[in-house]
């Protein structure tokens, strides 16, 4: 969760979790996403937003290597049997309606991609 300072001018920001089901360091993981993570019951995920290009010569290597734009991996926890398509989208729909709110960002317009 720590984030490196971003270079001189510029903000950065990126989001993971993982492992956070009996986690109980909020001053490490924040709360909330520790009840986004079990409301829509993720087992993990990767969120970034980037702007422009990293110049690796200037500010040494990007701490996550990110397109430009916004990006968020998840993998949902199994349920008991399997997983319908719509039970999936809707997990999904909930999953970045959450992250849309926490981080201020439109995020509705990610589809889902199975692969």
């Amino acid at each position: 969760w720590p984030l490196p300072p971003p270079p001189p001018g510029r903000a950065g920001a990126g989001a993971a979790g993982e492992g956070v089901e009996g986690s109980e360091h909020f001053g490490v993981f924040p709360k909330v996403v520790r009840e986004m993570v079990r409301m829509y019951n993720v087992g993990e995920f990767h969120l970034s937003f980037a702007q422009g290009l990293w110049l690796d010569d200037r500010w040494g290597h990007a701490p996550v290597p990110a397109p430009p734009g916004v990006q968020l991996h998840a993998w949902f926890a199994p349920e008991d049997g399997p997983a319908s398509d719509a039970a999936l989208g809707t997990r999904w729909r909930g999953l970045i309606n959450a992250l849309s709110g926490l981080f201020g960002a439109s995020l509705n317009f990610l589809e889902p991609d199975t692969r």
